[in-house]
Formats: C-alpha cells, structure tokens, sequence
C-alpha cells in the first residue's frame, strides 16, 4: 500500500486571468483544476482518494473560506496548516506524514501537473525511493539542484548547493519513499521550521539510497502563464 501526501498550503498564485489569486490546487485546467486532475491520476495508477492527504494553509489572501470550502468538496482528507506564513514548506510535509501509516509514501507537490504515465513510472520504479527529476539545461536554471553518483543514486539535492560545473539535474516536485529513506524522513522533517522540501530530501538522501529518476517532459511546476498552458495541453492529451 502506498499513500500520497500533497503539500499544497503555500501563498497561491497570480496567474493571467486569475486576478484575485488562488491557491495552485484550484487553478483551472479547462473546466478541471489542479487538484482534481491529481487525484484522477493517482486514481488511475491504483492509488484511491482515501489513501491521499491534502494539506493547505489557512493564511495569505488565497486562503479564503470561498476556497476552504471549494477544496473539501474535492476531497474529503484535507488537513489544514494553521502556520503556513510563518513555518516553511517541511512543517506543511510534516503534517502529512503525521497521518500516514504505511511504509510507502508519495509525495506530490500542489502545483504540479504531470501524465497519468510519467507518475506511474515513478511509483512502479523497481527502486523503493526515488525523486523525479529532469537534465539542467544551466548551472543556473532555478529549482532544487540534483547531484548523483556514478550509480545514479542521490548524493546532494537543494536550491543553493554548488555543483561546481558538473552536470545535474533539477527536481521536479515528486519522488516516492520507502522504507529506510521513509522512516529518515519522518525523523528529520521536523528538525527546523522554516525548510524547504528539498533540505529535508538532502538530509534523507545522505544516509539512505535515493536513486535519482529522470524524466524529460510529460510534467510541469505552474509558476507562469506559461506554465500554466503548459498544464493544460497536459491536462487535454491525458
């Protein structure tokens, strides 16, 4: 049994025609949004929505009652983060893992889009932990930085390590954890309070094996407009 944790509890987005804000989860995808398209997939790859934990924020301006209300319609397990602003994104994880009881976790960012099959890659992985990630085009391409060794396994992942010109790769918001790299997981993810994910997987990744996914399209983090459209050719070739 695997179970999914979404962290999606940060300040929302602006994007073209969404003027007041939302949070990523409710981004319209032509007459889907973020989060339902998620929860389809994950459906699809075997994965049913009791077995998928939705976490969001409860302040900034997207984080309405409007929206709260909209996102519990969607979804019947959404756990709230009641220090969104002042806590990073690895207490909004946290929360997740609190809930989890099996030995096998997937871990899906709110504001990623990706194929029914380049998901299903990552959690049918013959490796029990493993991040998705796709070749920087840069040394200076923005995202979490991803190091490995000669047998592809992680060795250092994180926004601001120095890869010091060697090749890498850039995370791409998703990974699947089992076993050891799991239960490391869950003893450091609340060691600080303002962390990102990716200092938390580094930490992981240190003392236990990762093995380092590569995945060269099918997937997308909406930051942009042109993200978002991105998303939603994903969303109509699904």
């Amino acid at each position: 049994m695997t179970e999914v944790i979404i962290p999606a509890a940060g300040l929302g987005t602006r994007l073209g025609e969404h003027k007041e804000g939302n949070p990523k989860s409710l981004v319209d995808l032509d007459g889907t949004t973020v989060l339902e398209y998620q929860l389809k997939i994950l459906d699809e790859i075997g994965i049913p929505p009791g077995d998928v934990y939705v976490i969001i924020g409860t302040t900034g301006d997207c984080w309405t009652q409007k929206a709260y209300d909209r996102l519990t319609k969607l979804h019947d397990q959404v756990l709230l983060n009641f220090e969104n602003t002042d806590r990073g994104p690895a207490f909004t994880l946290e929360l997740g893992l609190q809930e989890v009881s099996s030995d096998s976790v997937l871990i899906l960012d709110g504001d990623i889009v990706v194929l029914k099959e380049m998901l299903e890659t990552v959690y049918t992985d013959k490796n029990d932990s493993v991040l998705a990630s796709k070749s920087a085009d840069s040394d200076g391409e923005p995202g979490s930085k991803i190091l490995t060794d000669d047998t592809g396994c992680v060795r250092s992942i994180g926004k601001d390590i120095d890869t010091g010109g060697e090749s890498h790769h850039i995370y791409a918001g998703f990974c699947k954890l089992s076993g050891e790299a799991l239960s490391r997981m869950k003893a450091v993810v609340g060691d600080e309070t303002d962390r990102d994910v990716a200092d938390v997987l580094d930490e992981v990744c240190r003392e236990a094996t990762v093995s380092n996914h590569e995945l060269s399209s099918g997937w997308v983090n909406i930051n942009t407009p042109e993200d978002l459209e991105t998303a939603r050719k994903i969303v109509n070739d699904f």
